[in-house]
């Protein structure tokens, strides 16, 4: 059975655009993890050489210069970098999973990659972001289902998906049906950005909770905060901007019933975000609900994913790429419901509207009429609300035994503006890699017979049409 062990959440800034001074920063907090009896590291994304928030700041044709200067940070999968951080891993005993920019060998391409390497220095894999969000395209490429895939670790089953990769639900079920346990989110600081203050954590909450709950695994997910150091690089190199402030970011460990095992935790304070990971939990929480099995009907939902390698590295690419260093002789219900109606609406680009009961007196008192006395169901509960897709409530949510109507307004004239940014269904949805076949045959009798609309409206009542009338034209 396995045991629990401590798993941290690195909630930092890198030494930023300086890949070598950030490799050693990277070093000394596997060295904090083993100080602290951390036996799991999780890193935000593109910690090295940090996330390059200038594309968000000056107009493209200013930036040629310092795009290329990011090319040359960036590091390489069999780089003097990485192997450092393998040895460490090794001296340590820490296993991590490393946000990167990656650059592809001899060339000037580049990827948003999450790095896993295993205690032993091991290097496990590499997941490439599949879609670089806005801004992000002018530095990485798209990366391919090749790398969207789990590795197996002495600690579980690690997967991940960097920043807005969160949102795209084929390639979160791609890793639940691969037996992911243990999931990695690794973000910028999206709350350090204009107008994103108070939006980012709460969107970045609501994606890793849902992720959590719907695949049944743990989810510890790391934000870098932007420090003093990044803001003066972009006003050296670029002139001063007042899109990206200082602060930012927010980094936890999830429980799969949606419990913070550590943080939340925002802000400038860099610290590990610890809690504790027991594994031998998965089998109670997986009896009730488990999306790689019994609860994913596989005969009517297929997630098929197109593996093939697509970079020419990839198609000499093994797992795991790198072996291991040689050593040197010298709240949960509600809070449940929320998490996924606001991942739906974020993830989906659609308003959701959602209503629960509440169980009243009369219900209580038919099962105790029926089957007798339970202590399992009290009166209450429930909440219902209305979302824009931008994880805004437009109405609730209303809890309780308070019954009534919750009301807002949707607005679907601002669909394109958020379509523009990210598309499900259109631009975000790499088709060519993640395909969402669903059987629509249909397996009950009277579905055989059934069209839709199933049944026209009913038409009125010929002794009322003349009451409506004469109310009409009273109005």
């Amino acid at each position: 059975m396995p045991t629990p062990f401590k798993a941290a959440a690195v909630h930092a800034a890198p030494v930023f655009m300086n890949k070598t001074a950030t490799t050693e920063r990277v070093i000394q907090y596997i060295k904090e993890a083993k100080e602290a009896s951390v036996e799991l590291l999780v890193f935000p994304e593109t910690f090295i050489p940090g996330y390059p928030y200038f594309i968000n700041c000056y107009p493209i044709y200013t930036q040629s210069s310092v795009l290329a200067e990011y090319i040359e940070q960036s590091v390489e999968i069999f780089g003097p970098e990485i192997n450092s951080i393998q040895e460490a891993c090794r001296d340590y005993g820490v296993c991590i999973v490393l946000g990167i920019s990656e650059r592809m060998s001899g060339t000037h391409t580049s990827f948003n990659t999450q790095v896993f390497i295993e205690n032993d220095g091991t290097l496990l894999g590499i997941h490439r972001k599949l879609q670089p969000t806005g801004a992000e395209k002018i530095i990485w490429a798209n990366g391919g289902g090749y790398t969207l895939r789990t590795y197996p670790s002495k600690y579980g089953i690690l997967g991940g998906l960097p920043c807005w990769g969160n949102a795209m639900n084929s390639a979160r079920q791609a890793l639940i049906q691969q037996g992911e346990q243990i999931h990695a989110g690794a973000w910028p600081a999206l709350s350090a950005m204009v107008g994103l203050e108070e939006l980012a954590d709460v969107q970045i909450d609501a994606m890793m909770k849902n992720h959590a709950l719907t695949g049944q695994c743990w989810v510890i997910y790391a934000s870098s905060t932007v420090d003093q150091c990044c803001l003066d690089w972009m006003e050296t190199k670029l002139g001063k901007q007042e899109l990206i402030k200082s602060g930012g970011g927010v980094s936890g460990i999830l429980h799969p019933f949606n419990i913070y095992l550590a943080g939340p935790h925002k802000g400038l304070e860099q610290k590990l975000v610890i809690g504790e990971i027991d594994l031998s939990q998965l089998g109670i929480i997986k009896v009730f609900i488990d999306s790689a099995g019994h609860y994913s009907r596989p005969e009517v939902l297929q997630n098929d994913i197109n593996d093939v390698p697509i970079w020419p590295d990839e198609k000499k690419m093994t797992f795991p790429i790198k072996k291991a260093p040689t050593l040197n002789k010298n709240q949960e219900g509600d809070t449940a419901i929320d998490a996924m109606m606001k991942n739906h609406a974020l993830t989906g680009q659609c308003w959701v509207i959602y209503a629960s009961s509440t169980v009243d007196q009369c219900c209580l008192d038919w099962m105790e009429t029926k089957l007798g006395k339970q202590e399992l169901i009290k009166s209450g509960g429930g909440v219902s609300g209305i979302l824009h897709p931008f994880n805004i409530y437009l109405a609730g949510p209303h809890k309780g035994l308070e019954q009534k109507l919750v009301i807002g307004e949707i607005d679907l004239s601002q669909l394109g503006i958020i379509k523009v940014f990210i598309d499900s269904a259109g631009h975000y949805s790499r088709p060519e890699v993640l395909q969402n076949n669903i059987n629509d045959v249909p397996i009950w009798p009277d579905e055989k017979k059934m069209t839709f609309p199933i049944k026209k409206a009913s038409t009125s009542n010929k002794n009322q049409e003349g009451d409506t009338a004469v109310i009409a034209h009273a109005d």
